[in-house]
């Protein structure tokens, strides 16, 4: 199974979904993918002009009565969306080793924290 991230990106957060396939692909291949989907998409949906023609909605879509890129590849291009089974992502640059740095983190960094404190450098005498 090999893996293809697709989404977009901008100053702000913005999503981006991981697909997989049982094809491996070059990004030349997937773009071209990607404009094929696009190319067929395009004549189906009603656009106002405004956030509707920009590629975080034709690729993610933001309005569930269209049909967005992601969907396509899915339903057409053989691709299959990843269901991860669990996560973890520490929040900013918190200390892996001071549990009062950054204090609004989770219990699961704490949880982390506790495991490897056995493990924090001592400062020289």
């Amino acid at each position: 199974m090999y893996f293809y991230n697709i989404g977009y990106n901008s100053y702000e957060e913005c999503p981006d979904v991981t697909l997989c396939h049982e094809k491996q692909y070059t990004r030349d291949e997937i773009e071209e993918i990607i404009i094929k989907a696009i190319r067929e998409l395009i004549p189906l949906r009603k656009f106002d002009y405004s956030y509707q023609s920009n590629f975080g909605d034709i690729l993610m879509g933001h309005d569930p009565k269209q049909k967005n890129v992601i969907e396509l590849l899915c339903e057409k291009y053989g691709f299959m969306s990843i269901k991860y089974t669990a996560q973890f992502s520490a929040f900013g640059w918190a200390s892996i080793f001071d549990k009062e740095d950054w204090r609004t983190d989770s219990e699961s960094l704490n949880k982390i924290r506790d495991g490897v404190m056995d493990l924090k450098p001592q400062p020289p005498r």
